[in-house]
């Protein structure tokens, strides 16, 4: 299931490592599979991305991938993004963000 949840996310978007950029934007909602992640500019579905979340436990990286843009900004001036989680940089990653959706779980039962 997916969660409203608005946690900070620094995109490294590359190409190539010599063309790589930072993008700076946050989540939507969060899943075991993926996220929407809201940024300030449209990236175009396919491309691959390093993701830093900002989890209360601490910050996790994994690799994403866009499935989907929208092409029209939200009320915020941020296009969403459907992205697909490819894996966990970290041996703990993987473990930490399902702790993190655990107790998002836990909130949204009350």
């Amino acid at each position: 299931p997916r969660h409203p949840a608005e946690v900070a996310v620094t995109c490294v978007l590359a190409a190539e490592p010599a063309t790589s950029r930072e993008v700076a934007g946050c989540t939507g909602n969060v899943s075991l599979s993926g996220l929407l992640l809201l940024l300030p500019e449209k990236v175009a579905a396919g491309t691959d991305m390093h993701l830093r979340m900002e989890l209360p436990e601490g910050p996790v990286t994994a690799k994403g991938r866009v499935l989907w843009q929208d092409s029209e900004p939200t009320d915020s001036g941020r296009f969403e993004h459907g992205i697909r989680l490819l894996g966990f940089a970290e041996n703990g990653g993987l473990a930490q963000y399902r702790r993190y959706l655990g107790q998002l779980t836990e909130i949204t039962a009350w």
